[in-house]
């Protein structure tokens, strides 16, 4: 069986990532980056999780049907009681 593409729950997918990068203050590598384009080279893309320079995800989800969303979104300031 091939890979699956998973049509409408592919942008709540990303969303979860997301989240769960932002919470565990990681931003995940790409684990099939075998060699990166040189034009990129300001951008720090790696294959190997990397610590967040910010708070901060974005999330650009494009899809079907001409389905295109950008979302922001912060991590939560825990306050301790």
């Amino acid at each position: 069986m091939g890979l699956r593409h998973l049509i409408a729950a592919s942008g709540i997918l990303d969303l979860v990532l997301a989240l769960t990068a932002l919470r565990q203050g990681v931003v995940p590598g790409i684990p099939t980056l075998n060699r990166l384009d040189p034009a990129l080279a300001p951008f720090p893309v790696s294959s190997t999780p990397q610590k967040p320079r910010s708070d901060v995800a974005l999330v650009l989800c494009r899809g079907f049907a001409g389905m295109n969303v950008a979302l922001l979104l912060r991590a939560p300031i825990l306050r301790l009681a």
